[in-house]
């Protein structure tokens, strides 16, 4: 991804790549390499990145990265594909095999602006557990089925609808709860071989250390 200030730049910027990549036997693909106005926007590893008009920013357009189409998409047909797959097993089984996939997700996709996606799909799959459960008791009213599944739970509490296995106490993991984290931008003048700043650069260490060690163990 290369970002220029006019189509000239990025044009002389595709020639410049493509000697480059020449002598060491590599070359540009043609059909993935493209150059786009940023007001058109791009996805680039999942996300949609675009200008977007703005009243309020200096510029009159503000740069957004969203979870890209496509990419949401691919998985809403993995969920589908998975309640068609274990319709018939137990609330158990289905929350085992989804809170992998739905944490996945969304831990890959919260550096970005994914609130309003996150939303979305959080309701997708409320709605998806409803028909999974009238499958599984479709001789039950919804009264018995909503006492059986839906509760409050201490991982989400003000929340009466949290999908538990009430013989485990696991639940399903809420998608529209995951915070979003702006990645932070190092300073601009930090280098590693600076030693007066290895206290800085050590800390940041240490603080994406422990984010990674505390998001493989929740």
């Amino acid at each position: 991804m290369v970002l220029c200030d006019s189509q000239t730049e990025a044009e002389q910027a595709q020639v410049n790549l493509q000697q480059f990549l020449s002598v060491r036997g590599l070359k540009l693909s043609e059909e993935k390499t493209r150059i786009v106005h940023l007001s058109e926007g791009f996805d680039f590893l999942g996300f949609k990145i675009r200008h977007y008009p703005s009243r309020t920013a200096r510029t009159g357009w503000k740069l957004l990265i969203k979870p890209a189409q496509k990419r949401v998409s691919t998985f809403r047909e993995k969920l589908r594909q998975t309640f068609k797959r274990l319709q018939g097993s137990n609330a158990m089984s289905l929350i085992k095999v989804l809170n992998p996939m739905i944490r996945g997700w969304a831990n890959y996709s919260r550096g970005v602006a994914s609130s309003k996606t996150f939303a979305k799909l959080g309701y997708s799959i409320f709605w998806k557990l409803r028909r999974w459960i009238s499958k599984t008791h479709p001789n039950q009213s919804y009264g018995w089925r909503d006492r059986r599944y839906w509760r409050e739970h201490p991982a989400y509490p003000g929340s009466r609808w949290s999908f538990v296995d009430q013989d485990t106490g696991m639940v399903l993991y809420h998608m529209g709860s995951t915070r979003i984290q702006r990645h932070v931008l190092i300073q601009g003048d930090a280098s590693p071989d600076n030693s007066d700043l290895r206290d800085y650069l050590g800390h940041r260490n240490q603080q994406k250390e422990s984010k990674l060690h505390s998001d493989f163990l929740s």
